[in-house]
C-alpha cells in the first residue's frame, strides 16, 4: 500500500464505528514494514474512552443520557461503543 498511515487511521476508524468487529486489532510494525490485522476472537484488549484533539469524545449529556435511562436495553455499554465513544484496543497497538 503507498499510504499505509493511512490504511492504518482507516482500518481503526471503521472499527470504532463497529463497521469492523471491535475484537480486529490492527498492528503497524514500522520496523518490519509490516501491517498485522488479527480477527481472532478471544485475543487479549482493554477498551479505551476516546480522545480526540486532548478532548474526550463523550460529553456531560451523554453521561447524563446513560443515568437517565430506564431499563438496561436502552443503551449502555453497547452504544458507548458503536458511538465511538470506546474503542478496543488490541494489547500489541
Amino acid at each position: 500500500h503507498r499510504d499505509p498511515d493511512m490504511l492504518v487511521k482507516t482500518l481503526r476508524r471503521l472499527r470504532r464505528r463497529v463497521d469492523v468487529n471491535t475484537e480486529v486489532g490492527v498492528v503497524r510494525d514500522i520496523r518490519l514494514k509490516e501491517l498485522r490485522i488479527y480477527t481472532d476472537y478471544g485475543r487479549c484488549s482493554r477498551p479505551l474512552f476516546i480522545v480526540e484533539k486532548q478532548r474526550l469524545l463523550i460529553k456531560k449529556k451523554d453521561i447524563q443520557a446513560l443515568q437517565q435511562r430506564e431499563t438496561p436495553e436502552d443503551g449502555g455499554w453497547h452504544d458507548l461503543v458503536s458511538k465511538g465513544f470506546i474503542e478496543y484496543i488490541d494489547t500489541e497497538e
